[in-house]
């Protein structure tokens, strides 16, 4: 199982974003991911780097893969979504994965507060599959993936060849299970995201069958998380 990071977006600055990367790099860690908030969902007060900008910024001295979990469906309009994720790939040697969600209620006053509406969510839907086609016509070569477990979410997820659960690790057998049967006998790349869940937690999602551990870290505390993943992946 492959090992990422979230990058420590909320209360961190460039510098510890740099620090970061140069620190995973360095233990083996194969990927750097962003989540895409324009403010934070428990204290909206909290400063934060947007993370399109913090991404490109690191892909530029990194040659580790690069990708977005997840890039919220509706927030950008697809075709543009999709230039973005090409130019990135052109920046990014290591690879990009254009991991895109359907939103959630949670976000609301977020889009909210930036003067952006938030659709349906058949609107969001539609808006994610209008997302997954314009990244194959205008950004080829850029990997899918899909976030979520809800039927809509496992369905594109089958379809775009790559899937995502950010949630408890415990529940990522039984929503593979659900991936499966949705992709039909296709194959699909499959990840868990979330906060750092312990070297059980780990062995667990390893043998469930997770292809990538994607761990956030924080800006206080991601040396830390950063040496934990890699004695785990050490063994």
């Amino acid at each position: 199982m492959k090992i990422g990071i979230v990058l420590p977006q909320h209360g961190s600055d460039p510098d510890t974003l740099r620090r970061t990367v140069l620190e995973a790099k360095e233990s083996g860690v194969c990927s750097i991911w962003v989540a895409d908030h324009l403010m934070g969902r428990d204290d909206p007060s909290r400063p934060i780097l947007e993370g399109w900008t913090s991404l490109v910024a690191v892909a530029a001295e990194t040659d580790l893969q690069v990708g977005t979990l997840v890039l919220r469906a509706g927030l950008r309009a697809p075709r543009l979504v999709a230039e973005m994720f090409a130019t990135l790939s052109s920046i990014a040697t290591g690879g990009v994965v254009a991991g895109i969600g359907i939103g959630d209620d949670g976000v609301i006053r977020e889009q909210a507060s930036y003067g952006i509406a938030f659709p349906a969510r058949a609107e969001r839907i539609a808006e994610t599959r209008q997302t997954m086609q314009s990244i194959v016509r205008h950004a080829p070569g850029v990997k899918i993936w899909i976030g979520g477990r809800s039927p809509e979410a496992m369905s594109l997820a089958a379809e775009a060849g790559g899937w995502n659960l950010w949630g408890p690790p415990q529940e990522f057998a039984s929503a593979l299970r659900s991936l499966k049967e949705a992709a039909d006998g296709r194959s699909v790349e499959t990840s868990w995201g979330g906060s750092f869940p312990g070297d059980e937690a780990l062995d667990a999602l390893s043998d469930a069958g997770a292809d990538h551990a994607i761990v956030a870290v924080g800006a206080g505390n991601f040396s830390d998380r950063i040496a934990s993943l890699r004695r785990w992946a050490r063994g």
